[in-house]
């Protein structure tokens, strides 16, 4: 069992045990849910990961209203600590824009959000800081509190759950998307330019770093045996999660290999003996991997055994499946020389580094 902080609204301090550290599986004492607490005015610490990819729609859409918020403010405090020269107008636009839409609503400026990072810079979050979520924590309001934390290496955020009132009040309106270079509401279909091709390219990109950088992306490689079926292994992955990114790597140094398994395989603290009988079995094949990206919306994340390394139990089933297939088309089968795919968000990130490391050129 976890432990986490949260707050009341008069910030009396009380402790509220959870399974795990996402609300998906969250449990409060006497079994009650968490549409119990959309009735409450408790707030809890949430890891701002999962808090983030809670803002990609359940299409794998990622650029919605809450994710474009978030990267334009993050983009914003990237410019005002020194960073690019974008991120404040890119802010002023979109303020302007959605205000036009929302004019209900009150948008922040500038000046608020300084005021904010320098204080987040120095102090972290204060009890009075935290986010509204609704019950599928979808961000309500508070987009600059996760761009902060994401920008300043929060691993936390504070969130609370928005009462059943304002839950219904925001849930009335269309969401925003980016489609063919504009912001435009799902269903109205009406269309306001807010930015040109090359700020929406920008604000993507943002996007993809940051999720790569966080590990939300799942990476995934490939092994020689089955080099034949890649593309049909692709395809059928492609089915069930946007593949965000594919490259083949060839070696053509077995000692480059070798050691590109090992780093790998550090993470697992994998005895030499076993990398040693892989490499001696992949080396009869194709030196040649493929490597690609899977933004997986719902992981599934378990405890390990040992508890302290959560692995995702949609990879988990998927390495499985996939094992189960191939290893009838390969001869002489070993376990694992099919497909390897990270297990959480700091694995992803691990893998990441390991195959950036290749040097070598993609086919």
């Amino acid at each position: 069992m976890a432990t986490i902080r949260t707050f009341l609204s008069k910030q009396k301090r009380l402790t509220l045990k959870i399974v795990g550290k996402s609300l998906d599986i969250m449990r409060l004492p006497g079994d009650a849910k968490i549409g119990r607490l959309a009735q409450s005015d408790l707030s809890l610490k949430i890891d701002t990961e999962r808090l983030l990819l809670k803002q990609v729609n359940d299409k794998g859409y990622r650029m919605t209203e809450p994710m474009l918020r978030v990267v334009v403010e993050y983009l914003a405090v990237d410019e005002l600590f020194g960073g690019n020269n974008r991120g404040v107008n890119l802010f002023n636009n979109l303020r302007i824009g959605l205000k036009s839409k929302f004019p209900e609503e009150e948008r922040g400026t500038i000046k608020a959000l300084r005021d904010l990072s320098q204080k987040v810079s120095k102090n972290g979050f204060s009890p009075y800081d935290f986010v509204i979520i609704d019950k599928n924590q979808k961000i309500l309001f508070g987009h600059d509190l996760l761009a902060n934390a994401l920008y300043f290496g929060i691993g936390e955020i504070p969130v609370k759950i928005a009462l059943t009132p304002l839950m219904k009040l925001v849930g009335k309106r269309e969401n925003l998307t980016i489609q063919d270079n504009r912001i435009q509401r799902d269903k109205g279909g009406i269309q306001e330019k807010f930015f040109s091709d090359e700020e929406i390219d920008l604000i993507e990109a943002t996007m993809d770093k940051i999720f790569f950088d966080l590990g939300l992306y799942f990476p995934g490689i490939l092994w020689g045996p089955v080099s034949e079926y890649f593309d049909t292994i692709m395809e059928k992955l492609s089915k069930r999660h946007k593949v965000v990114f594919v490259k083949d790597y060839r070696f053509d140094d077995k000692d480059d290999f070798y050691e590109m398994l090992k780093r790998l395989y550090s993470w697992e603290a994998v005895k030499e003996d076993y990398i040693k009988m892989k490499f001696d079995y992949l080396i009869k094949h194709p030196l040649i991997i493929r490597f690609f990206s899977l933004l997986i919306l719902n992981p599934g994340f378990k405890s390990s055994d040992g508890g302290n390394k959560p692995f995702s139990s949609v990879v988990k089933n998927m390495k499985e499946d996939y094992r189960r297939i191939y290893s009838m088309k390969v001869e002489n089968y070993i376990r694992d020389v099919v497909l390897h795919i990270g297990d959480n968000f700091q694995h992803n990130r691990h893998i990441l580094n390991v195959i950036g490391g290749i040097g070598k050129s993609g086919m």
